[in-house]
Order: structure tokens, then C-alpha cells, then sequence
């Protein structure tokens, strides 16, 4: 007989064998009873103290003992003490009033049964004299006030919220979200803010209930997960038995359990960390998605409801919202592919080239390329973002070298900066001239035709014929000195390609001193054998170089466009999402977001910021939308992308 396991004892043995499904069913009506009947003691004992571990907590913090003795009338004597907020006078009007008895008529102490208080006269001699006794000040401290239900306006009573404890209240706040705001009546007393004493006069905060109540849930997954776990191994246990006669010890339990589930055991820290600070707030974000959570609603005095999928409607079937949200996700696409592959790719030049032969002082040259990811980025966006200024350091150098002028003119010619025409800057402006109203009527144009046509290039509402030297009349440019980098809504590509720079000199350097480790694994065989076959530079760079830096790099160059997706500081700390997006393009819908209202380089992750923390236009429910459908994007093409790549898969296959 091993050591490991102890004999079953022969009255055991006499009453045959017992059905696995006993010890289940043992288990699945009370955790550990079915290890109790396979006779592991130790174990029962472990699993029996889960149950009741949650029981400890439930009750502990509850008032489910002050409810048992509400119910059974004990303190009915204590209750019709407390002072009554609202209710009493109440009912007290109505039997005047089915009395015939006037407000100004009214004995109230008289019909209360109270006598009348007479104000005694003062001994001021005796007190001055120090005669008077000294009062003794005793701090009032407060008593737990039971609630009345009976004095609820509409028979409100909602016994789970007033009494339960961390899971029950957990659970109930999880589905409704709350049932009492600030200043409402119920149950005998007007809600507050806070009430430390009697925690059921506190207004529901429906954030806080439902944030618990996630918790709360997480918790009973994992018990319920504990739970099956319990009657799987009674049932197991018990077949074993059946088998061999023999019961195993709960130290070669013990042991088997390290040796089979060692990893997941060493994990369990990890996977507390990921369950607190990832899986629960993505939960909770993707929750609000379905609630009417916005700025309309005020917590404590106003609760969140269940809204279904009515801000998935507003975000995805809107057309003026839909519009805008295609502006801002396929410039956060192009974005985070630009300024993923820009990183890379003068990374990897740089990388070539400081590994060139021909190069000398490689250490100095590596020292001073990786200093710009060694400064802390935030630091280089704001020194960045003051450069870019209207007075800041660009401007200065370009006036200081006389090329202010022509540089303002080539950004323009190349489509990136688009200062306004005299025609259309007065049109926005609203300061319509005599002289553009005498153009238009001599050409018979209109206005809306002259504006579609500078603002979209169309042709469509301009009347045949028209010369080319009366459309380039409107077309004549102002160009901006000095250079507005982020402001004007008509250099919305400007600042775009200045965000582009800006993440190129931040990120470069990452890519570089990684290509550098890829390139010092290659085997020198391999380049002196394409040497001899007469293999080119650049045949050597494309058979060799390429394939084995990108068989090495592809993972991180996958992640770091799954980074620079939701690059949040690289946008908001240059230039705050601006600029703004031109007037007669907003939709009306979206003017009421006010500065919520996304800037044109805004990506996805920055909206979503200004939708949930702007003061009084916050859109959480919409943001949580947002926020699912960069989970979705991101989530999926990494995952899909990693698929493919041979970095991940097995054998190299």
C-alpha cells in the first residue's frame, strides 16, 4: 500500500461501494460534505470554510441583525421614538383638513397631547455669582434610525438596499442601480449625502453601486467556480476509491496539486492584478456603454438607468455623429500606421548605418541618436508644443533666416497649410463686402456655389464656361506669417504632420537600438556566402538583412502600432486634439458637446477623454461605445496579426 494513500475502513468496504453521485451531491448542496463523506477530513474542512468565510462577510457587513429584530417587533418601543422627517404632519393636515379645521385654528401642542412650554425667568444674580450649577457637556452620539416603511410615500421598500450586506447589496445596487436620490422621501426620512450611522438614509450613488456590485460579482463567479471544483473532486475522488479501496491523503493531495498546477499556482498574484485593475474597470467600462450615463445626470441627486443599446445608436447610427466618428477613426488608423511605420523605418536606417563598417565611434553615435527616447516624453512634447507656437522657436529661426515668406508659401503649395482666400475668410467671418456681392452678380454665381466649389473642389453648381481667371480670384491665398502650427481650423494637415515629426523623434530611437540587437544575431556566414555567389548590397539587405530583422521585430512593431492606436499623451499633450474643425462642417447635433467636440488630430482615445471628462458635456455612455470599439480593433488585429506572424508560431512552422 503506497504511502500516499490511507485504507478505507472495512465498515466501509461491508456497505459496498458508494455511487460518485452521492459525495456530488453532498458537495453541491454544501461545499465540503461530499469530501466528508469520501472520508478526506482535512479537505472537507477547507472547502466547508469557503461557505462560510462568505457568510462571515456578508453578515459582518450587514444589518441583517437589526432586521430580524425589526421584524420581530423588539424595537417597535425604540421606533415610535424617532423623530418622523416628513409622514406624521402629513397625515395630520389631511384629518384637519377632513375636520374643517384651519392651519391658523390649529392647537398643535394641544394636539399632540404636549402642554405648553412656559419660558422660566432667568436668576441673572445667582448666575453672574457663580451660584448657578455647572452643566457637564456630553457629546450626543448618534442612534441607528430603523426605517418606516409604512410612511413611504408609494409603499416603497426596498430591504436588500437598507439591511444587506457586501454581496446581497452588491448584487441588488449591480441590477437596479439604485432606487433613492438626495432629498427624496422614504420610509419615514428625507435621504442625505452621507449618514455613517444609519448607512440606509445615504442617496444611492449609482457609479458606486455599480462598480460594487462588479466586484461583488467577480467574487461569486470565482465561488461558484470553487464550487465545481468542490463537486468535480468529490465525484473523482470517490470513483477512485471505488477503483482502488484506498482514499488519498490530503498531503499527497497536497503535493499532486503543486506538481500539476505549479504554474497556474505561481500566476495567482498575476492574475489578482489583472482581475482588480484590468478585468473589472474594462467591465465596467463596458457597461456604462448600456446605461443613460451623461452630464444630465447628477450622482446622488439623479440615478443612472439601464438604457439597452441606445448610445450605440447615437454613436453608430447617428449620421451627423457617424460622420464625425469616421473623420476621427480613419485619421486614428492612418495616425497609428504612419507613425508606426516612420518609427521603424528610421530606426532601421539608422540602425544600418551606424552598423556599417565604414562608420567609426559607434558608441558615440548610438549614445547621441538614443537621446531623445532617454528624455521623458512628456517633457519633449511640451518643449515641442512651445517650439510650434505662434512666437515659439520655429518661427523664430524662420524669420530670423529670412524664410518665413517662402516656407509659409511651400507648405501651402504642398497642401499642408491651407490659409484662407480673402472671398472665403469673409464668408466665415461674416463680413460680406459690397465688392465679392458685385463679383458674384457678374458672373452669376452664388454664394453657396462659390463655397462648395473652394471648399470641395467641385464644379458642380459653377455655370459652364467659366473663365479659369474668375475662379482663381476666389482661389487667391493668404499665407499665414507667421506660420500658425496648430490653431486654424484650415491647418488641420499641418498639425497633423507636426504630430507625425514630433512621435518620429520620440520613437525612433527604440526601434533603432532594438534593430541593432537583431542585426548583431545574424551569422556573418550568410553574408560572405552571398559575397561569393556575387550577391549585391542591395540583394544582401532584401535576402538576408530584411527577412531576419523582420522575423525578430514583427511582434513589436504589431504592439507598437497597437500603442501608437491609443497614444494618448503624444496627441493631447502637442496639441490638445486642436484644431478645431472648420464651422460649416459640424453637424448640429454635435454643437451641444461643446468642447467635447473632437479636434481634427484627435484620435479615437483622446475623443473618448473629452467625452468623459470635459465639465458639464460629458458623454460617458457614448465614450464607453468608443471605448468597446477600440478594444474590438485593436484587440483584433493584434491577435490576429500574431496569428500569422512565424514569431508565434510553433516549430517555426
Amino acid at each position: 500500500m503506497s504511502e500516499n494513500t490511507k485504507p478505507i475502513k472495512s465498515s466501509a468496504k461491508a456497505s459496498g461501494k458508494l455511487h460518485p453521485a452521492i459525495p456530488g451531491i453532498g458537495s453541491f448542496l454544501l461545499m465540503g460534505v461530499g469530501q466528508a463523506i469520501n472520508k478526506n477530513w482535512i479537505k472537507a474542512l477547507c472547502f466547508f470554510l469557503v461557505p462560510v468565510l462568505v457568510c462571515v462577510v456578508e453578515f459582518s457587513s450587514s444589518n441583517w441583525g437589526k432586521y430580524i429584530k425589526l421584524q420581530s417587533g423588539s424595537m417597535d418601543e425604540y421606533i415610535s421614538t424617532q423623530v418622523v422627517d416628513y409622514g406624521e404632519y402629513a397625515a395630520i393636515e389631511e384629518e384637519a383638513d377632513y375636520l374643517g379645521i384651519e392651519d391658523e385654528e390649529m392647537d398643535w401642542a394641544s394636539f399632540f397631547g404636549e402642554e405648553e412650554i412656559v419660558e422660566e425667568e432667568e436668576d441673572w444674580e445667582a448666575f453672574f455669582a457663580g451660584e448657578g450649577e455647572e452643566e457637564e457637556y456630553v457629546e450626543e452620539v448618534p442612534q441607528y434610525q430603523y426605517p418606516q416603511y409604512k410612511l413611504s410615500p408609494n409603499g416603497e421598500k426596498y430591504i436588500i438596499r437598507d439591511f444587506g450586506g457586501f454581496f446581497t447589496k452588491g448584487l441588488w445596487g449591480l441590477v437596479t442601480l439604485g432606487r433613492v436620490v438626495l432629498d427624496q422621501e422614504y420610509a419615514g426620512k428625507i435621504m442625505t449625502l452621507n449618514d455613517y450611522t444609519s448607512r440606509w438614509l445615504t442617496a444611492d450613488n449609482s457609479t458606486v453601486l455599480l462598480g460594487n456590485g462588479l466586484i461583488t460579482l467577480v467574487f461569486v463567479i470565482l465561488y461558484i467556480i470553487v464550487w465545481v471544483l468542490c463537486i468535480v473532486d468529490a465525484i473523482k475522488e470517490r470513483k477512485s476509491i471505488n477503483e482502488t479501496g484506498e482514499s488519498e491523503s490530503f498531503k499527497a493531495f497536497v503535493k499532486r496539486l503543486w506538481s500539476n498546477a505549479y504554474v497556474y499556482i505561481m500566476l495567482i498574484p498575476a492574475l489578482i492584478l489583472i482581475l482588480f485593475f484590468t478585468l473589472i474597470p474594462f467591465l465596467y467600462t463596458f457597461i456604462i456603454a448600456f446605461t443613460n450615463y451623461t452630464y444630465r445626470i447628477k450622482l446622488g441627486a439623479a440615478l443612472v438607468e439601464w438604457a439597452g443599446f441606445s448610445a450605440f445608436g447615437q454613436a453608430v447610427t447617428d449620421p451627423e455623429w457617424l460622420t464625425i466618428f469616421v473623420k476621427v477613426f480613419l485619421w486614428t488608423v492612418f495616425w497609428a500606421f504612419m507613425s508606426s511605420f516612420t518609427v521603424y523605418s528610421l530606426g532601421f536606417v539608422n540602425a544600418l548605418v551606424i552598423e556599417s563598417p565604414m562608420v567609426k565611434g559607434k558608441k558615440i553615435w548610438r549614445i547621441i541618436l538614443i537621446l531623445p527616447w532617454a528624455i521623458p516624453g512628456l517633457i519633449t512634447l511640451m518643449l515641442f508644443k512651445n517650439a510650434f507656437a505662434k512666437d515659439g522657436l520655429i518661427n523664430q529661426i524662420l524669420y530670423a533666416t529670412g524664410s518665413m515668406d517662402g516656407f509659409s508659401k511651400f507648405l501651402t503649395n504642398i497642401g499642408l497649410q491651407g490659409a484662407v482666400g480673402p472671398y472665403l475668410e469673409a464668408c466665415i467671418n461674416g463680413e460680406w463686402t459690397m465688392e465679392f456681392a458685385s463679383i458674384l452678380a457678374d458672373n452669376n454665381l452664388t454664394e453657396t456655389a462659390v463655397r462648395t466649389y473652394l471648399e470641395t473642389g467641385s464644379m458642380d453648381l459653377i455655370p459652364a464656361g467659366m473663365s479659369a481667371d474668375v475662379l482663381n480670384m476666389f482661389r487667391l491665398r493668404n499665407f499665414d506669417t507667421p506660420i500658425f502650427w496648430f490653431a486654424p481650423w484650415y491647418n488641420g494637415n499641418l498639425a497633423k504632420a507636426c504630430v507625425i515629426f514630433v512621435n518620429l523623434w520620440l520613437g525612433a530611437p527604440y526601434h533603432m537600438m532594438m534593430i541593432i540587437g537583431c542585426l548583431a544575431t545574424i551569422p556573418k556566414d550568410l553574408y560572405e556566402a552571398a559575397n561569393i555567389d556575387g550577391a549585391t548590397g542591395w540583394q544582401r539587405f532584401k535576402a538576408i538583412t530584411l527577412p531576419s530583422v523582420l522575423s525578430a521585430t514583427i511582434p513589436s512593431l504589431i504592439m507598437t502600432f497597437s500603442f501608437n492606436f491609443n497614444n494618448f499623451g503624444a496627441i493631447y499633450f502637442l496639441t490638445g486634439g486642436g484644431p478645431a474643425w472648420n464651422p460649416s462642417q459640424v453637424p448640429d447635433t454635435m454643437r451641444v458637446l461643446g468642447s467635447s467636440l473632437p479636434g481634427q488630430t484627435d484620435i479615437l482615445i483622446s475623443w473618448i477623454y473629452k467625452l468623459s471628462f470635459t465639465k458639464n458635456s460629458e458623454m460617458f455612455n457614448v465614450a464607453a461605445v468608443y471605448s468597446i470599439f477600440i478594444f474590438l480593433i485593436v484587440g483584433g488585429f493584434a491577435v490576429y496579426s500574431l496569428l500569422r506572424s512565424k514569431s508565434f508560431s510553433e516549430d517555426g512552422e
